[in-house]
């Protein structure tokens, strides 16, 4: 038996009705979970568990990955849930602008462990973590599902290969200042907070809801000047726009993910502390709001060769 790993994804018409895979996606780890969550009855005739019925079954994890290029875009619209996608080059840069929206749609996630496919049905992204520092980037996706049955091992096609993003092609702006030369570390969150979506008549949650969307994030940064404690101590809002940027597609276009939240304030801790004769960081935490109705809280933008999403 051949040593076969992947993650395959696909999005569903009908949540919880599994479809195949249209996408392949070369993941670093899994930790989703299946739990049957027993309802144990309790009662007087025994000093141990002696009855149980299969409870609220589901399925949670995150899901970990290196931030690549391509075969991750369905992903960022099931995460925020609108995309536009354009034709930015002359023939095979295409940009990808992804918002929030609702309803968020379902996907089924099929994952390959050499013997066997986990086959989970009626997913969500619950919530993603883009992260960088002085190594490749890094995307954690945290996803709740449903349904889970075991399939024959399948024959991933994966994207065409592209070296992956790292610190060296990420750039950062704060309050429309240039400040990448300061970041040592970058973390933003982007979290759905779906609810229990559980009903009578099933084990297996099958309605699309979200709850507060919550995006909120760190920067690391050297102490080279005041103006993040200065916009610490004020209150003051600021647009954020985090960058990683890959090999030429064609013209001046790059392979690229970025990240903009237009409406952010430093929540705590956002000064220069001080150990021994060490090097002076900034540790800031931040928290995005909604904006208006065009530039609302979160926006992803993409460019690759995809031509759809």
């Amino acid at each position: 038996m051949g040593d076969i790993r992947y993650l395959g994804i696909g999005e569903e018409t009908t949540v919880g009705t599994p479809v195949s895979a249209t996408d392949y996606i070369p993941i670093q780890s899994d930790r989703v979970t299946p739990d049957h969550r027993y309802l144990v009855m309790e009662d007087v005739s025994q000093r141990s568990y002696s009855r149980y019925a299969p409870g609220p079954f589901r399925n949670s994890g995150n899901i970990i990955m290196h931030l690549i290029p391509e075969g991750i875009t369905k992903l960022f619209k099931w995460t925020l849930g609108d995309v536009s996608s354009s034709l930015v080059g002359t023939s095979k840069a295409y940009q990808h602008v992804f918002t929030e929206s609702t309803p968020l749609k379902s996907f089924t996630a099929r994952i390959g462990a050499n013997l066997v496919e986990r086959e989970i049905a009626g997913c969500f992204v619950n919530s993603v973590e883009l992260a960088g520092s002085i190594d490749l980037a890094m995307a954690t996706f945290s996803i709740v599902g449903g349904e889970e049955t075991k399939q024959s091992i399948g024959s991933p096609t994966w994207p065409t290969y592209i070296a992956p993003f790292a610190f060296h092609g990420g750039s950062v702006s704060i309050g429309g200042s240039d400040k990448t030369s300061q970041v040592e570390s970058v973390r933003i969150r982007i979290n759905n907070n779906i609810p229990d979506r559980w009903t009578f008549g099933s084990r297996y949650e099958t309605r699309s809801e979200v709850g507060l969307l919550v995006v909120d994030g760190e920067l690391g940064l050297a102490f080279d000047d005041s103006d993040q404690y200065d916009a610490f101590l004020a209150g003051t809002e600021f647009a954020l726009q985090v960058k990683w940027e890959g090999a030429t597609i064609e013209d001046t276009y790059k392979y690229t993910v970025q990240i903009d939240t237009p409406k952010a304030v430093y929540q705590t801790d956002t000064v220069p502390h001080i150990d021994r004769r060490e090097p002076i960081k900034i540790t800031a935490p931040f928290r995005a709001y909604y904006k208006d109705d065009t530039d609302k809280t979160v926006k992803i933008t993409v460019i690759n060769t995809e031509e759809t999403v």
